[in-house]
């Protein structure tokens, strides 16, 4: 395996496991509506969107580990914070 992929790896299952840690630390927290949710989803969104021209403005180690870090785990909590939404709304 190549030193990127095994980076690759590594980063994705770090923000996916700080993510899950995040939601099961913010139970009582987690969106309750399906407007918060959309506001959420729109808002990582745009951080996607717009994520670019702030990673190339940084040093690269402070772009990829800290910027777009803390992008992909926000992401990463709202997708499962949505997912959760439609889980409870789904028939019994």
């Amino acid at each position: 395996m190549s030193p990127q992929a095994l980076f690759l790896v590594a980063y994705m299952a770090g923000a996916s496991a700080l993510a899950a840690w995040i939601d099961i630390r913010l139970d009582m927290r987690r969106p309750s509506s399906w407007r918060a949710v959309g506001i959420l989803t729109a808002v990582s969104m745009l951080v996607d969107a717009n994520i670019g021209p702030v990673l190339h403005r940084t040093a690269p180690i402070v772009g990829v580990m800290v910027f777009g870090f803390g992008a992909l785990v926000f992401t990463l909590l709202t997708c499962l914070w949505l997912l959760r939404m439609l889980r409870s709304a789904m028939p019994a």
